[in-house]
């Protein structure tokens, strides 16, 4: 028998969404509710289960979720989203450029994006705990108040090239820079003493010394094609539990030694 209320899983992060179909739109916030079911996801699949229109449902009964994930879909305009008043996670990994009003997310804590409209806007709300954002202009990074609130940053392929704005984040435990195409220096990290978990793909960084001031750091993997990297800066990481380092050869040789003198 067919499952009207099916799920999507994504194993990998232990995590699992109610589906919105053609079939069950009318019915599925009623189930939710009864359920205490509160994690959404629409999503397109043109050869399965999901929502395979053009166009997003009307959302006005399910202000009640939590989690809202739009995930790979034909919709261009996802404004509808605004309905979901109560949402402290969403995620949009959508091929779509909606200009969203975060004030209309009153809850959020975490939010996943790619780039998109006033986007920027998101640096202004005093709620974010965990941020990722992909794809973004570099003119998009700025200073404001979720940089007093957040706890978690990736900041993937951008041409970003300058980290100053980070100097506000006071709260911040999990950083991840990746693909950074134009990004020469990153000595600003230095200052984000209560880092735990520090990962950098930036090929263009040749100077890591910083790494020597981030003493609460338990996890760090940094990658670049011309980095230089001096075991002396290792030594007084006390708290560490997992280094890797990649890029080039002597990269390699210098990683080497770290996992034998540390492991």
């Amino acid at each position: 028998m067919k499952n009207s209320f099916p799920t999507y899983k994504f194993t990998k992060f232990d995590m699992e969404y109610q589906i919105l179909t053609d079939e069950n739109q009318s019915k599925l916030a009623e189930y939710m509710l009864n359920n205490h079911l509160k994690k959404l996801i629409i999503t397109s699949d043109k050869d399965g289960i999901g929502w395979n229109h053009s166009f997003l449902p009307d959302l006005t009964e399910f202000d009640f979720i939590e989690e809202l994930l739009v995930y790979w879909t034909n919709i261009k305009n996802i404004k509808g989203i605004h309905s979901c008043k109560n949402v402290k996670v969403l995620w949009l990994d959508n091929d779509d450029k909606t200009e969203l009003d975060f004030s209309l997310f009153p809850k959020i804590e975490k939010l996943v994006s790619w780039d998109r409209k006033g986007i920027d806007e998101i640096w202004a709300v005093k709620t974010i705990k965990d941020l990722t954002l992909a794809g973004l202009k570099s003119n998009y990074f700025k200073s404001g108040a979720a940089l007093k609130t957040i706890e978690r940053l990736r900041i993937i392929k951008t041409h970003l090239e300058d980290i100053s704005f980070l100097a506000g984040c006071e709260q911040i435990v999990f950083l991840e820079l990746l693909e950074l195409s134009k990004m020469e220096n990153l000595d600003g990290i230095g200052m984000l003493k209560n880092l735990k978990h520090l990962r950098i793909d930036a090929n263009k960084v040749k100077d890591f010394s910083f790494i020597r001031f981030l003493k609460n750091l338990e996890k760090c993997y940094l990658s670049s094609k011309i980095g230089v990297f001096n075991v002396e800066n290792f030594k007084d990481l006390k708290k560490i539990e997992k280094i890797n380092l990649s890029g080039n050869q002597k990269v390699q040789e210098i990683n080497r030694f770290l996992q034998k003198s540390y492991f």
